[in-house]
């Protein structure tokens, strides 16, 4: 265990009890768009790479995912998860040594997933390259992450650039299938709406970032070359 991935179980230990997280009534539809992507989701297995209490996990499963599987470093989140989901798998690991064989799901979810925040990419190529070992050949791998688009830290997480995080999965040899702003955070503190965004808004969103700071939820859709 890396000193790194040590220091993100102790974080998560600590946080998962009593935090409060942010959650929308319009999350669903957001997963349901995601599901919507792949061929036949009731046949389908989705991996939720720290899932931590289940949230997203449960969101998959109850919108139609016939295999959902989430897996954390942090025994706190995962024994929440087990508590309120009883129709998820639910496994302690490290997204960096996944325990699963080559090809096992369709799909692989990462919202916020810590291993991101870095700001040279290509220095956890390794790391990436674990996660499609364990994806299927054409099967389709979701980046997702609050961002400003700045490309600066905030705190402790890195507001990844469009443009970075696009080159990094070709350079995986992924293909880019499409990429969102979801307008998950603005829209909803400005104005209590969501959509995923059209080419109008792809190219306003991130002059809004720019003035305001405010965060978007930038989705990157690669599939798995064959």
């Amino acid at each position: 265990m890396t000193s790194r991935t040590a220091k993100s179980i102790a974080n998560y230990d600590a946080m998962y009890p009593d935090r409060d997280f942010v959650h929308f009534s319009q999350d669903e539809k957001y997963v349901r768009f995601l599901v919507s992507k792949l061929r036949n989701p009731e046949t389908s297995s989705v991996l939720d790479v720290g899932c931590g209490r289940g949230y997203w996990s449960r969101l998959f499963k109850e919108n139609g995912v016939g295999h959902v599987v989430g897996i954390d470093v942090s025994q706190v989140g995962l024994r929440t998860a087990r508590e309120a989901i009883s129709d998820v798998e639910f496994a302690l690991a490290d997204a960096t040594r996944l325990p699963y064989a080559d090809q096992s799901f369709d799909m692989m979810f990462c919202q916020g997933l810590c291993i991101f925040a870095t700001d040279d990419l290509s220095t956890i190529k390794t790391d990436a390259l674990e996660l499609l070992r364990c994806l299927k050949d054409d099967g389709l791998f979701f980046f997702a992450s609050a961002t400003n688009l700045s490309g600066k830290w905030k705190g402790s997480w890195l507001q990844h650039k469009q443009s970075t995080v696009v080159d990094f999965f070709r350079s995986l040899g992924c293909d880019i299938v499409d990429v969102y702003l979801v307008e998950r955070l603005i829209m909803l503190r400005l104005f209590g709406r969501f959509a995923i965004t059209n080419n109008l808004l792809k190219h306003a969103l991130p002059i809004v970032c720019c003035i305001t700071g405010l965060p978007i939820c930038l989705v990157v859709i690669a599939r798995k070359s064959i």
